[in-house]
């Protein structure tokens, strides 16, 4: 049976820096048992977890030590949330970001996607998310990623939702041929020989 408490747990990170041997134990609400996050001399994390939800929790944890900014840069890219930090930029580039992202969808497609979620699937996002904000949480302002403090804005919990959408920026850039994939679509209902004319 599973415990419905909340446990503490230990976690073990070292840093890129393991040839000085430093150490730090972090104890973190939420956990249910003991998590080892050790990085070897290139600074690759590698997690040790008695069970599935505390894995993802601390792989959650270890992406963010990573790449807090990195994560929330393609969080509001996604969302088309980029000009209100960067402002709407030369061009308006950053806004015509926004509102193409927006025009896609991307967001409300991950919303739908965590709604059809399996059990397991929702459990392992909300695991991934809880050891994002965990990580997040530990540091004050000062010690956030510099990005945050020279924009002047804060972290908000990262989401399930989240975790699903961003995956779609990746979608987005992987799939480079979509604008002739639909300009194909649109022709296909003329006639074959008029298809061969236009598309060689």
């Amino acid at each position: 049976m599973r415990r419905v408490a909340v446990l503490l747990f230990v976690l073990v990170c070292l840093f890129s820096s393991i040839a000085r041997g430093q150490q730090t134990a972090v104890q973190i609400k939420g956990i249910k048992d003991k998590i080892t996050i050790y990085r070897d001399e290139r600074g690759i994390p590698y997690i040790e977890a008695q069970n599935d939800e505390d894995l993802y929790f601390a792989q959650g944890y270890a992406t963010a030590a990573d790449r807090l900014w990195q994560m929330d840069l393609f969080r509001r890219t996604v969302r088309g949330e980029l000009a209100e930090v960067l402002g709407v930029g030369p061009n308006n580039i950053a806004l015509d970001q926004d509102k193409l992202h927006r025009t896609y969808g991307f967001t409300q497609a991950a919303e739908a996607e965590l709604a059809a979620a399996s059990p397991r699937t929702r459990a392992v996002l909300e695991a991934y998310a809880r050891g994002v904000n965990a990580y997040a949480a530990s540091l004050d302002p000062k010690s956030m990623p510099p990005e945050f403090q020279i924009l002047q804005y804060s972290f908000r919990p990262w989401t399930p939702t989240d975790s699903l959408a961003v995956v779609k920026i990746f979608f987005e850039a992987l799939s480079d041929t979509w604008r002739l994939d639909i300009m194909r679509q649109a022709l296909s209902v003329l006639p074959a020989e008029k298809r061969a004319e236009l598309l060689p």
